[in-house]
């Protein structure tokens, strides 16, 4: 009888482990969501002054349309972070097309401002990649626990489970 009890105990405590470890690993993924959209908020918010120079400079282009358009979209945040990645995508593209036309522009070519603020861009754009490594290696540690058949009867309680890996922008 005392054997059935510490069995029982030992299982409940590996089952109380599990739960804590998946526990752990979800918050964690939560946590470098939230800062992956806050890097992503921060360069939407840098967005304007890029244009409002480059329109300075004397450029007018129907690609600073469209990006004011996608960074609205994108800053809406009622999309979910897989939706918003692909934005993201489309915005960081625009503004690459965007930035070339801008540094051919004679005015803006030697604008210390400018040149500042393109590398403030670029530093942010390095963050973003890093911020979003960092939470699909989390998502992946999580997948990789929720999978275990210990883990496996916890991983229905939480969310993340449906979150997939995100390309790179």
């Amino acid at each position: 009888m005392v054997i059935l009890y510490v069995t029982l105990i030992v299982v409940a405590l590996c089952l109380a482990i599990c739960f804590v470890i998946l526990r752990y690993r979800s918050v964690e993924v939560r946590r470098r969501k939230d800062k992956l959209r806050e890097a992503l908020w921060f360069r939407n918010h840098r967005i304007p002054l890029i244009i409002e120079m480059a329109e300075r400079g004397g450029l007018k282009s129907e690609v600073s349309q469209k990006i004011i358009e996608l960074r609205a979209a994108a800053a809406n945040g009622a999309y979910s972070l897989a939706e918003q990645m692909e934005l993201e995508r489309k915005l960081t593209h625009l503004l690459f097309e965007f930035l070339k036309v801008t540094k051919a522009t004679p005015g803006l070519k030697s604008d210390p401002l400018f040149l500042s603020l393109e590398q403030e861009h670029s530093k942010v754009l390095e963050h973003i990649r890093i911020t979003l490594n960092d939470y699909n290696f989390a998502l992946q540690q999580f997948h990789g626990y929720a999978r275990l058949p210990w883990f496996a009867i916890f991983a229905f309680l939480f969310e993340i489970r449906r979150d997939r890996v995100l390309e790179p922008v």
